[in-house]
């Protein structure tokens, strides 16, 4: 098999109906990049930002939060897998499954777990790396960042921490769920005890960073510099 990420839907007819997006497809309307001057102007993050896939949300979700009834979740419709039989799995793990990790005081102290309808493949060798998708933070949730071991793990599973909120809220079909990034298995670390072997193009790169020639947007082309 090639070196390629696959992906399976279980919904019947996903693949049109809300398909897995390139990141750097998807990202191209975060805020920044419609300022002059702003972080756009940073290969580094934009890099990160165009970095793998998103999973965008299949079906609208409305969250209802009661403090007597506590939390429920309603689908806006039933879906449907590949062998007609329906699609819902969503469940709760309370704030012992945390053990104790805070995402910060705006975030409630239990997970929702949503099993993505999409099974995935890589090439042996190759895990996924999950994370919210990066400068472009939804107003009501976060998710937990992990890898999946892709290579023989095939499900795709959302551990999402949602943001303190009272009485209902809707999280729309489209929107961004997660961001995956293919990793690779870890090299070996290697430590030297002195910098003699890069040293000659640290100085070449200072002298570059310090002139006048120096512009974010050649950094594509930093190879240049060092010939």
């Amino acid at each position: 098999m090639s070196d390629t990420i696959e992906f399976f839907p279980i919904i019947k007819g996903l693949e049109k109906i809300e398909p897995v997006v390139l990141a750097k497809d998807f990202n191209k309307s975060i805020t920044f990049e419609r300022e002059e001057f702003s972080l756009r102007s940073c290969p580094g993050i934009r890099d990160l930002t165009h970095c793998g896939y998103i999973i965008p949300l299949w079906q609208d979700l409305i969250i209802s939060y009661d403090e007597r009834q506590g939390i429920s979740v309603r689908p806006s419709g039933n879906m449907v897998d590949q062998y007609g039989e329906s699609f819902y799995d969503i469940q709760f793990h309370d704030e012992k499954t945390l053990a104790g990790y805070s995402f910060g005081n705006e975030y409630v102290n239990f997970s929702m777990k949503l099993r993505c309808p999409w099974y995935v493949r890589t090439t042996k060798g190759t895990s996924l790396l999950v994370t919210p998708t990066f400068y472009n933070e939804n107003p009501n949730f976060t998710v937990a960042s992990g890898i999946i071991t892709s290579d023989c793990y095939p499900m795709l599973l959302a551990q999402v921490i949602l943001k303190k909120f009272k009485g209902d809220i809707v999280l729309k079909k489209g929107t961004p769920l997660l961001q995956l990034i293919a990793i690779k298995d870890q090299p070996a670390i290697k430590i030297h005890d002195h910098d003699v072997l890069v040293k000659k193009k640290v100085d070449i790169l200072k002298n570059w960073l310090y002139s006048r020639m120096h512009a974010a947007g050649q950094y594509r082309n930093i190879g240049k510099i060092f010939k």
